[in-house]
């Protein structure tokens, strides 16, 4: 009964995130994230906005390649034509189903909620309970920013829902550091680091809190499975670098490259103070 429950504060809230769309304008960001997304699908490159990891996009762009959606052919000799805005909002309006676009794009996270309201209920089922799981998804299906970014083609929810499925899989792990586990752990650190480069910092950060209050919660007797938790820590580690080697079609090019950051276009210090300044060139 409680997991009927739960699926069915889900399933209200998705209809309520798709009545929402018809009163949602473009927001600022979807025709980058589309642009990239199709551009990855279509092309089989990512070059507009490649800073960002490309989960979300292919996401996002999925739907709309799928309804027959393509990147748009524009002149090379237009600076503008390499502008993932304005790439992106060729897509969206060019073939005149601006609304349409919109809504499918949109829908593309839809998934990403999901994921977050299951990972939601059985972190709370396991510590716990039933009763609790309910309450926790009843939480997170009301929760206006969960709603909010889950109406968009934005990167927030797809980052948040994994980055939390990331932090419960290493919950388990520190339980039970089995093959199956370290497995698990594996791919969804994996996908967390392709939802957003930010898992790079609250994925660690959360993981050393969890391992300290597991560490200091043990026997004072040293555990005999502690030493070999490093190796199926980083035989994790090494999985969630080939699922983020993959998610970029396991391509090899170099940094500056790929990315299209120089030393010339990284940020100025001289507004700093002069020590302040000789700290952060350092």
């Amino acid at each position: 009964m409680l997991p009927a429950l739960s699926s069915l504060l889900v399933l209200l809230s998705l209809i309520r995130i798709g009545a929402a769309y018809s009163h949602i304008a473009e927001t600022f960001d979807e025709p980058c994230h589309v642009s990239a997304g199709i551009e990855f699908l279509d092309k089989g490159t990512y070059t507009l906005d490649p800073v960002h990891p490309p989960l979300a996009r292919v996401a996002i762009g999925l739907p709309l390649y799928a309804a027959g959606e393509r990147y748009p052919v524009l002149p090379q000799s237009d600076p503008s034509s390499r502008n993932y805005n304005v790439v992106g909002n060729h897509i969206l309006y060019d073939s005149g189903h601006l609304v349409r676009n919109l809504t499918l794009a949109r829908m593309g996270v839809l998934p990403f909620f999901i994921l977050g309201a299951l990972v939601v209920y059985l972190w709370a089922r396991n510590v716990s309970g039933g009763l609790a799981a309910l309450i926790a998804v009843l939480l997170y299906c009301t929760t206006p920013t969960i709603l909010a970014f889950s109406s968009i083609a934005y990167t927030d929810i797809v980052a948040a829902s994994t980055q939390l499925a990331a932090m419960f899989a290493f919950s388990l792990w520190l339980e039970t550091p089995d093959r199956v586990r370290t497995i698990w752990l594996g791919l969804a650190l994996g996908l967390a680091f392709l939802a957003k480069l930010t898992s790079v910092l609250f994925i660690p950060a959360a993981a050393l809190c969890m391992a300290t209050v597991w560490f200091f919660g043990q026997s004072t007797q040293p555990s005999p499975r502690f030493s070999s938790q490093f190796v199926k820590f980083f035989a994790a580690l090494a999985i969630a670098v080939v699922v983020l080697w993959a998610g970029y079609r396991f391509s090899v090019r170099h940094l500056e490259e790929a990315t299209g950051i120089t030393p010339a276009s990284m940020p100025s210090f001289q507004h700093f103070p002069g020590p302040l300044r000789s700290a952060a060139r350092s």
